[in-house]
């Protein structure tokens, strides 16, 4: 393919792009500053003026929808003609969000569940305008590769930091001061468990830091094994800074969320691949066992406890008390985000949303999921281009991973996992089209022309011109005059 075009790496048989950067401010650089604000700044740190809606990446990507709304409204014609699975599948999720905050509105709510519940609706805006600007922006090959290129850069900048923090001992986040800024909750991103610090970068919770590990890994496992030799150094080192990352998590999620990871991926890969991937595995088990004594041991004990662990018994406690409040609450729940922690933390997303957005929020919500799962695998039905092909793969691992992990705590009450979560989503679907895309064009050009081709003619009578005929002669002289 020609070099004018965006790309910067190549399949194993040569088949690859030169990337360039944008020739221009786009949609993936506006993307790029909203996911930098969600990671870069401690998910602990709003606003003070703005409360709880304050977090520099929720307001981004509002601006981000007025900006994706204004270009509609702009555009002379649509971007892509067919139908949009995924997009649709957005429009009924917030369509069953504006629901429950209406019907909860109208029923009346207490004062700190109505502040929550403006949140919820804010929160799923934004989302909204970061899968919208994804979906509708990442046009082409180019950009697409260019955005997740710096995915994978965001995921190894986090997993960076959880080592410096595991070996450390150090937060380093809750020394961070922004003027303007207040804490939202506890600075500190360093928790214990079994003796060893659960590192979590500049993330709440080590579960929100997971999910951006698992998240991040498919994309930069695709893109180093598709990468030119002499170039791939780079590529493989992120991949073992976001695979250390993720063996000194200490995360039960973690690991199965890994697990999920290599289950979609592997049966895509060559059995000369799936073996060396195993032998990576066996070689990095070895090497925590000797530098890091006693984290095999923990984590096999992870599993091991499941019957005597508390935040297992916790969760399963939690399906009485959520089957009840279902029931009680019906089909449209009773409000976005005005569960509160205060009243039982249930570490599932899933049932939370029952509780808040009731069977209609719950089932839209899985649609939607569904919906980006069907987009990659689609896309990868229809694509010709190995390299996208195998993103479609890596794309749809992370969508499963993130899914399985939303079931071991509430995930969208966390900046960072939100926004990851809607981000696959819209490369998914920005996927699809591109599959799309390409499926017409090649259809178009393999269609044999039967109808002569007219002669054009200029208004302009030109030297080396036919004579003009009498109804031609008329129609010169009336644009003449």
């Amino acid at each position: 393919m020609s070099g004018q075009q965006h790309g910067r790496r190549r399949t194993p048989r040569g088949q690859g792009l030169t990337l360039r950067p944008p020739a221009r401010f786009d949609a993936v650089d506006v993307l790029t500053i909203g996911m930098i604000l969600s990671c870069a700044i401690p998910s602990n740190l709003t606003i003070s003026a703005l409360g709880s809606i304050g977090r520099p990446g929720l307001l981004w990507f509002l601006g981000a929808l007025l900006w994706w709304g204004w270009q509609q409204v702009q555009r002379p014609f649509p971007l892509f003609g067919g139908s949009q699975p995924a997009r649709r599948s957005l429009f009924m999720f917030l369509c069953a969000v504006a629901v429950t905050y209406a019907v909860a509105n109208f029923a009346g709510l207490a004062p700190d569940e109505a502040r929550a519940a403006d949140t919820g609706l804010l929160r799923a805006l934004s989302w909204a305008g970061l899968f919208l600007l994804a979906n509708d922006g990442v046009i082409d090959r180019g950009k697409l590769l260019v955005l997740l290129d710096r995915v994978v850069l965001l995921g190894t900048a986090m997993a960076t930091l959880g080592l410096v923090q595991f070996v450390t001992g150090q937060s380093f986040v809750s020394a961070i001061s922004i003027p303007g800024f207040s804490e939202g909750v506890a600075a500190d991103s360093i928790h214990l468990r079994a003796g060893f610090l659960r590192a979590a970068g500049t993330a709440t919770h080590p579960l929100e830091y997971g999910v951006v590990l698992c998240m991040s890994l498919p994309i930069a496992v695709t893109l180093a094994l598709n990468e030119l030799k002499g170039r791939s150094i780079f590529r493989w080192i992120c991949v073992g800074i976001i695979l250390a990352a993720v063996a000194l998590s200490v995360s039960r999620s973690t690991f199965i969320g890994v697990a999920v990871v290599l289950i979609v991926l592997l049966p895509s890969w060559s059995r000369t691949l799936r073996l060396r991937a195993l032998l990576v595995f066996m070689f990095a088990g070895v090497a925590v066992y000797f530098l890091v004594p006693g984290m095999v041991g923990t984590v096999r004990g992870l599993f091991e406890g499941l019957s005597g662990d508390s935040s297992t018994q916790s969760r399963t406690d939690s399906y009485g008390v959520v089957l009840e409040l279902a029931i009680r609450n019906g089909i449209l729940g009773r409000g976005f985000g005005t569960f509160l922690p205060k009243y039982r933390i249930l570490d599932n997303e899933y049932l939370l949303m029952l509780i808040d957005s009731g069977f209609l929020g719950l089932f839209t919500f899985l649609l939607f999921m569904l919906s980006g799962l069907y987009c990659c695998f689609r896309a990868r039905a229809l694509l010709t281009d190995p390299l996208l092909s195998r993103l479609s793969i890596a794309v749809a691992s992370a969508l499963t991973a993130a899914g399985v992990m939303f079931a071991f705590f509430d995930a969208l009450s966390f900046p960072m996992a939100g926004a990851f979560l809607f981000l696959m989503l819209g490369i998914a679907g920005a996927l699809w089209r591109i599959a799309r895309n390409e499926k017409a064009s090649t259809v178009v050009l393999q269609l044999p022309r039967t109808d002569p081709i007219p002669e054009r003619r200029s208004v302009w009578p030109l030297p080396g011109d036919a004579p003009l005929n009498p109804d031609e002669e008329r129609d010169l002289d009336v644009a003449k005059h």
